[in-house]
């Protein structure tokens, strides 16, 4: 059950248009994501990242470990904060997969583009999901503004 506030936020970010302003300014996530679950969120990345290295055998080198690292916890925030959203329009299964993917994707254009084009190809891509898998554009807009302001915290700040 989601709080008065976490339900407030996600119709901020319904109202929100996706634009440079909007991503930079990630204060609406600390409001979304409760720290004691994004506490167990981290908790679990951490132990997710050993179990990788030790399986995987990376090497010693500490800054690969640390990308490593930043990538499993990132995943896992994210992942955490699609689970609220889409709790809140009321998805689960098979087309929760759909949409997460979409924020992987948002996520993985704010890591590797410049922030200027980022808006653009944003929309560009929620117009792409939309029709191809024909998924509600709100709820799409909604995860994209997350994901992008997530990557942007993690990833240029």
């Amino acid at each position: 059950m989601l709080s008065n506030k976490q339900i407030e936020i996600i119709k901020q970010l319904e109202a929100q248009e996706i634009s440079v302003q909007n991503i930079v300014k990630t204060e609406e996530l600390s409001y979304l994501l409760p720290s004691v679950e994004l506490d167990l969120v981290r908790k679990t990345a951490r132990y997710s990242v050993l179990k990788y290295v030790r399986k995987k055998g990376v090497s010693e080198n500490e800054e690969i470990k640390e990308r490593v690292r930043k990538g499993f916890t990132f995943r896992r925030e994210l992942d955490a904060y699609i689970r609220v959203i889409l709790g809140h329009y009321g998805i689960a299964g098979g087309i929760y997969i759909d949409y997460a993917r979409l924020g992987y994707r948002v996520a993985k254009i704010v890591k590797e583009s410049n922030i200027a084009t980022v808006p653009h190809k944003i929309l560009t891509e929620i117009d792409y999901w939309a029709k191809k898998y024909n998924l509600n554009k709100t709820i799409l807009k909604t995860i994209a503004l997350t994901a992008s302001k997530l990557a942007y915290k993690h990833y240029h700040s």
